[in-house]
C-alpha cells in the first residue's frame, strides 16, 4: 500500500513538472515568434528612405531598448548611407524616450558626424541639437567635440593652402587630403553652445 501511495506521489510530481515544462516551452516559442516578427519589422524600417514616423511608432509599441540597440549595432556599419542614417535616427529616438540612454546616444551621434556622407552627418547634427541639451554631454562627448573641431580646423588649413599655394604639387597634395577627408559639419556653434572656452584661442 505504501508503495502504491509513493508511486502516486511520484506520478503527481512528474505530472506537475511536465505541465511546467510544457508551459515554459509554449511561452518560449511565443517570445521567439514575437521576436522574429519584431526583428523583421526592424529590418523593414531600417531600410526606409523616410523612416522617422515608423521608428517613432515602433518605439511606441516596443520598449526593449537594449535589444534594439544590439540590432542597431549590427546595421550601423552598413555600406548603405540610408541605413546608417536611420540607425542614428533610431538611437536619437531611444535617447529621447529613455533618459538613461541619453549620454550614450550623444556620443554615438558625435561618432556619426565623422561619416563620409553629408546626409548622415546632417541627421546626426540636427537631431542632436533638437533632442539633447548640455547635461547629456559627458566628458567623453566633450572630448569628441574637441576632436571634431580640430579635424575641421585641420581641413580648413589644408583647403586654405590649396587655394593660396602656387605650387602645383602642393595644391594637388592638399586637394587629395581634402577630398579623402571631407568635413560636412560646422562644429563651432556646438562649441559655443557647450561653452568650451579653452578652444577660444584656436579660433584666431
Amino acid at each position: 500500500m505504501d508503495t502504491i501511495i509513493t508511486n502516486r506521489g511520484k506520478d503527481r510530481r512528474i505530472s506537475k513538472y511536465s505541465i511546467i515544462f510544457l508551459v515554459l516551452t509554449i511561452v518560449n516559442n511565443y517570445f521567439l515568434v514575437a521576436f522574429g516578427q519584431s526583428n523583421k519589422e526592424f529590418e523593414r524600417i531600417i531600410n526606409l528612405s523616410n523612416a522617422m514616423q515608423d521608428i517613432d511608432f515602433y518605439l511606441y509599441k516596443h520598449k526593449d531598448y537594449e535589444t534594439q540597440i544590439d540590432l542597431i549595432k549590427q546595421y550601423i556599419g552598413s555600406e548603405n548611407p540610408v541605413v546608417r542614417k536611420n540607425c542614428y535616427l533610431w538611437l536619437a529616438f531611444i535617447g529621447h524616450y529613455a533618459q538613461n540612454y541619453r549620454t550614450y546616444v550623444v556620443e554615438m551621434l558625435l561618432d556619426g558626424m565623422n561619416d563620409d556622407r553629408e546626409s548622415v552627418v546632417y541627421e546626426c547634427y540636427s537631431i542632436m541639437k533638437q533632442f539633447y541639451n548640455k547635461n547629456d554631454f559627458s566628458e567623453n562627448a566633450i572630448h569628441k567635440v574637441k576632436k571634431l573641431f580640430y579635424r575641421q580646423l585641420e581641413m580648413f588649413y589644408v583647403l586654405n593652402t590649396y587655394v593660396n599655394s602656387e605650387d602645383k604639387k602642393e595644391k594637388d597634395s592638399c586637394w587629395r587630403i581634402y577630398k579623402n577627408n571631407p568635413v560636412h559639419y560646422d562644429v563651432v556653434k556646438l562649441i559655443g553652445y557647450l561653452e568650451i572656452k579653452e578652444l577660444i584661442p584656436d579660433f584666431y
